[in-house]
């Protein structure tokens, strides 16, 4: 009987152990710790997120634009002013009043001495210049047409892949692109007017000399008429 007293004694004073050490283990999680802790949490995967956002960023940044027109642009530009590097010495003269003077004479005394067979050989030399030079403008004028639809078909791809640009380096490759494409129009319109305005100021000269030779004539008459 005794033993049994203190058997169920010390069994009691076991539990009461167990139970404290229990009771203590389940005080140690703290309801306002486990809030901040996982507020703290948060914040971090928020400053990862707006890190890998800015990485990313970052790399659309310095992505290239994977699409260029530049080659055949710049085909097309020597297309359209070949035909005026062909003719390049008769834009390199730097003696233009000497060379008019010479092949549109418009002083009435440099017809003096010419009959009408030596104005009908001026004529036919005057004829054969314009003639080059119309020749001239045509080719680059044609050439200029030529050249309108592949243009267009390159401006309408700059924007659609400037639209569907990555990043900031990407649209600004697109711009120059677009610009370079402005440039080449630019230049075609140049080449043609420089070659229509080299025919129709030949046939200005031309005009001018004729008016010359219309005047000297008219003096010579006068002269022998007196």
């Amino acid at each position: 009987m005794k033993r049994r007293i203190v058997v169920t004694t010390f069994s009691a004073i076991a539990f009461f152990f167990l139970s404290s050490r229990l009771f203590a283990q389940l005080i140690v999680f703290d309801p306002f710790n486990y809030e901040v802790n996982t507020e703290q949490v948060q914040r971090h995967l928020e400053v990862i997120e707006r890190l890998d956002e800015q990485i990313r960023n970052q790399l659309l940044i310095l992505e290239n634009w994977e699409f260029t027109r530049l080659a055949p642009l710049l085909e097309g530009m020597h297309f359209v002013r070949a035909p005026l590097d062909d003719a390049a010495e008769i834009f390199a003269d730097t003696d233009l009043s000497g060379q008019l003077a010479a092949q549109y004479p418009i002083e009435p005394k440099a017809y003096a001495q010419r009959d009408a067979a030596d104005m009908e050989e001026l004529r036919r030399s005057w004829l054969a210049s314009q003639r080059d030079s119309v020749a001239l403008a045509r080719t680059v004028q044609n050439r200029v047409y030529a050249e309108m639809a592949p243009a267009q078909t390159r401006v309408d791809e700059y924007v659609t892949q400037s639209n569907e640009a990555p990043g900031p380096t990407a649209v600004t490759q697109a711009g120059n692109e677009v610009i370079a494409a402005l440039v080449a129009q630019l230049q075609a319109l140049h080449a043609r007017e420089i070659a229509d305005t080299r025919a129709e100021l030949e046939r200005e000269a031309q005009a001018q000399a004729e008016d010359a030779f219309t005047r000297q004539r008219h003096a010579r008459l006068m002269r022998d008429w007196n």
